[in-house]
């Protein structure tokens, strides 16, 4: 119920990403409020909570922290706070920032060669930045021409080599459309699916996303960059 509630809560938001599961699917972490910070609604930071374990522990210095997603060797997360893209070390440390950025997260994700591709409120574009700290650059272009108003949710694809995001358009949440590009820039983004949103890879060798409030499947083919069959709930 409560992971029903999460899909809910993102795609009638649209931009808010509440939790992330590590690379090995053994740590999650997620934003909850403070309880012991006397403000209306609390504060929110990050908490880690081990699968094997009950206990969930908050990560020192991540106040205010929005948008969060791992490194593709899990050692590190990625998070947003205080107008900054910041990330801190699984094994513990103070954060460190990264770039300035908007303190509304509309998705991030760590490429394998350091790279962090994002996608920050003040640019409709994705951007990518060193994940040791720099000054973000654009990878993305609008097709205006072709309605195309926003890039959102990244997701770098296995391998580093391309990243699946969504393309936002005049039309309803639910008619955006899921594209691939790949990194070296040398060609242009192509969409692989009409209607959808928050697509991700899984290692089944499909494309899950979201639609209608709930999630679809399609077959994909990693190395052609390809569709390869129907989409199925």
């Amino acid at each position: 119920e409560n992971a029903a509630l999460f899909v809910q809560d993102t795609l009638d938001l649209g931009e808010r990403t509440a939790l992330t599961l590590s690379p090995n699917g053994r740590l999650l972490v997620y934003v909850a409020n403070n309880p012991l910070v006397r403000s209306p609604a609390g504060t929110p930071q990050l908490y880690r909570r081990a699968m094997d374990e009950l206990e969930a522990r908050p990560i020192l210095g991540t106040e205010g922290a929005a948008g969060p997603f791992f490194s593709s060797d899990g050692q590190w997360i990625g998070f947003v706070a205080a107008g900054a893209l910041r990330k801190v070390s699984v094994a513990g440390g103070p954060p460190m920032t990264v770039c300035e950025a908007s303190p509304v997260t509309r998705g991030a994700s760590w490429a394998p060669d350091g790279t962090i591709v994002f996608a920050p409120a003040q640019a409709n574009e994705l951007q990518r930045v060193p994940a040791a700290g720099g000054k973000p650059r654009p990878l993305t272009t609008l097709d205006t021409r072709a309605g195309e108003q926003a890039h959102l949710w990244p997701d770098v694809l296995p391998g580093g080599t391309a990243v699946l995001f969504t393309i936002k358009t005049a039309e309803a949440l639910d008619e955006a459309l899921i594209a691939v590009m790949p990194l070296d820039g040398e060609e242009k983004h192509r969409v692989l699916v009409r209607g959808g949103t928050h697509a991700r890879y899984a290692a089944s060798g499909h494309i899950v996303y979201a639609r209608g409030g709930g999630l679809l499947a399609v077959p994909f083919d990693l190395e052609r960059l390809e569709i390869r069959g129907a989409s199925l709930p």
